[in-house]
């Protein structure tokens, strides 16, 4: 198992954040390793969508939890399972968001080092996709 965790605060309203990240269909849209999916545009808590990775493999994707405060997704491939969780929390002037990553299998193991900052990465596209208008919080 390899795990990364990030945390940002991020110049938005909660209720952005939570809305960006329970659209699935726009996933790959700031995620660059998900080329694809494919599913229902309303998520639902362990209903399958069809995953296909940037890298060629292709798999399926579901989420755990819709909590606007805590969103849990979990993603499969061949040789390779990710979990992980959003937590969002309102602040002064926007919101402090972090996010934890696990993943297991063989594929996981042999990119070990690979995973470290991911979570940064990601918490990086989610505040610039917030930063591009999705309620931002008024100074």
């Amino acid at each position: 198992m390899t795990a990364d965790l990030g945390r940002r605060h991020i110049p938005a309203v909660p209720g952005a954040i939570s809305a960006t990240l329970l659209r699935p269909l726009a996933l790959p849209s700031w995620n660059p390793l998900f080329r694809e999916l494919i599913g229902r545009r309303e998520p639902r808590v362990g209903e399958r969508y069809e995953l296909a990775l940037t890298v060629g493999l292709r798999g399926s994707f579901a989420y755990r939890s819709l909590d606007p405060e805590r969103i849990a997704m979990t993603w499969q491939v061949p040789g390779m399972r990710e979990e992980s969780v959003w937590t969002i929390q309102a602040t002064p002037g926007g919101s402090l968001v972090s996010h934890r990553l696990e993943r297991t299998g063989p594929v996981a193991i042999v990119m070990a080092g690979g995973i470290r900052g991911v979570a940064d990465l990601r918490l990086e596209r989610l505040a610039r996709v917030a930063d591009d208008g999705l309620a931002r919080v008024r100074h």
